[in-house]
């Protein structure tokens, strides 16, 4: 029976080693709600500039159609 519970007994985590996972976990959940604020604060003028990019085709769009024709014909 040691021969089975002490190989068994060394492999158990100490307290020590899971206060250290632990920390890691807490800065890696940290990390990732920074990154998800950064993401969140990017988004905002990412949609802003999509419009504008929308608007600026239909706008060149509709010149090419003043002039007869259409973008693929240049």
């Amino acid at each position: 029976m040691a021969r089975v519970f002490v190989p068994a007994h060394d492999q158990l985590v100490t307290k020590a080693e899971f206060n250290e996972l632990t920390g890691v976990v807490w800065e890696l959940a940290e990390a990732q709600r920074e990154i998800a604020e950064a993401q969140t604060e990017l988004a905002e003028p990412q949609r802003g500039t999509e419009w504008s990019v929308r608007d600026l085709a239909q706008q060149v769009g509709g010149l090419a159609n003043s002039f007869g024709g259409s973008l693929e014909d240049v």
